[in-house]
């Protein structure tokens, strides 16, 4: 069955254009398509007065909130609009303003997945240009939200690590791997004769070694690539520093700068400490050399 599209004068399937039980057929005289244009236009034209109609809607409905989501609750059950079927209140996403939406949670995951399938480039670039134009703000949002949720964020890698010893194994063994390839291409003359001198560099007044990151008092050093392996780095002592376990796999492959600067223990000094190991050493690195500078 079709229809004449009252406003592009188009003949169109049935099926694209919505339902209007007042008309003679029950379907509106415009097509979705034009319905959309329209609106988009309408909506630009007017854009103060379509917000302050959603505010006031807003206001007027907000105090109706739990309202709307205990009478919905008193039901028990909803039919889902897309899969027809009958469910448990539970299995519907609540909207913000009260009450639960019409697609119950598995079809609404099935859409997300099938859009996200269908614009998987388009999403990336999306995300990659607002990454890049917001980058001080993720950043400055990363470290305040570090900062205010650092001891659940340990719990919570803790948990995972709990509930899936196959999964974290299988990650370990994966990195090992990808590590020992990398491992096969770089430089390696770090002798423990090198180790113990670098160890040496970074101990406190007192003798006690320190993490160059955080300053913590460590019984066990683990050796960091300053420049990761995955970017160029090599096992040399002009990129090995001494850092706790904590630190080593926080930081992993990313860019020393950016990385320390959102930390909570983030310290000039200790920076410039760092900068200073490998000032001494960087002959075997030019590049390197070019970015330090003594003090």
């Amino acid at each position: 069955m079709n229809k004449v599209c009252c406003s592009c004068k188009k003949n169109k399937d049935i099926s694209l254009f919505s339902k209007n039980k007042n008309s003679k057929d029950g379907y509106k005289n415009y097509c979705k398509e034009c319905a959309s244009i329209q609106g988009k236009k309408y909506r630009e034209k007017h854009r103060e007065k379509v917000l302050e109609s959603k505010k006031e809607w807003y206001r007027n409905t907000k105090n109706k909130k739990e309202e709307r989501t205990q009478k919905e609750l008193n039901k028990k059950s909803k039919v889902c609009s897309k899969c027809k079927i009958e469910k448990n209140i539970d299995e519907f996403y609540e909207r913000a303003n009260g009450g639960f939406h019409g697609e119950c949670k598995a079809c609404t995951l099935e859409k997300q997945r099938e859009y996200h399938n269908e614009n998987r480039d388009k999403i990336l670039l999306r995300k990659k240009e607002y990454n890049r134009k917001n980058k001080e703000k993720i950043e400055n949002y990363n470290k305040k939200y570090y900062i205010e949720n650092n001891d659940d964020i340990k719990l919570r890698v803790k948990k995972w690590k709990n509930d899936n010893p196959e999964k974290y194994k299988n990650l370990s063994v994966r990195m090992s791997q990808v590590r020992a390839v990398r491992e096969k291409n770089v430089i390696s003359d770090f002798s423990k004769k090198d180790w113990e001198d670098c160890k040496n560099f970074f101990k406190n007044d007192n003798g006690d070694l320190e993490c160059a990151y955080c300053g913590k008092i460590l019984k066990r050093a683990t050796q960091d690539h300053f420049i990761p392996l995955s970017k160029g780095g090599n096992y040399t002592k002009d990129n090995i520093i001494p850092v706790c376990i904590s630190c080593n796999s926080s930081k992993c492959d990313k860019d020393f700068e950016e990385w320390y600067k959102t930390k909570i223990f983030y310290s000039e000094k200790r920076k410039q400490k760092i900068y200073n190991y490998l000032y001494k050493h960087a002959n075997t690195v030019p590049s390197l050399m070019r970015n330090l500078k003594k003090v």
